[in-house]
This record gives C-alpha cells, structure tokens and sequence, in this order.
C-alpha cells in the first residue's frame, strides 16, 4: 500500500485463507526489521486511527508497508498465498 491515496484491493485480501494463524503469522511480520523509515505517521483507511510507524520493510525477496501489519491484524484479511509460501519454514518451528 502506498502512502496517501490506498488502491489496494482489500476484497481480494479477505478472499484470502491462510492456513497459518493470524496469530503465528503477525509474530513473524512483527520480527522483521524496518528497512526504511518515513518520519510521518498514516492514518487507517477504514476509521482514521492513527497509524505510528509509516516505512517499508524488506523480507528478503517482499516489500510491504508497515501499515500492513496494522491492516492484517485489525481486519479480516489474509497475506498472498506466494508469500505464505515465502515463510512457512518459520512458520513451521
């Protein structure tokens, strides 16, 4: 998601069911490191809360918003099944 106008497709998200838990999957995004750091906050799409970290992080071969983990843990939706698969030995231990 990009910062300022969103045009992610959230339905496509929700349409998503991973085979991992929420849970399992928002503590392995939750250790990633912050590649780069926007000194500005964002507001959530859907009801304006404030939204702290604004940055991207790196995982390897993925790139996505900070704020997604924000999206993903507050909203039923589900990562991509490609990068489930990018994960899953994590995931696995």
């Amino acid at each position: 998601m990009k910062y300022g106008e969103c045009d992610e497709d959230f339905e496509f998200y929700r349409s998503i069911n991973n085979k991992y838990s929420k849970t399992d999957i928002l503590t392995y995004m939750k250790s990633l490191s912050v590649s780069a750091i926007a000194m500005m906050s964002v507001e959530d799409i859907f009801d304006g809360e404030r939204i702290e970290q604004a940055g991207i992080i790196e995982d390897g071969d993925f790139i996505f918003p900070c704020d997604f983990i924000h999206y993903f843990e507050k909203y039923d939706i589900g990562i991509t099944l490609e990068y489930e698969g990018y994960i899953e030995n994590y995931l696995n231990k």
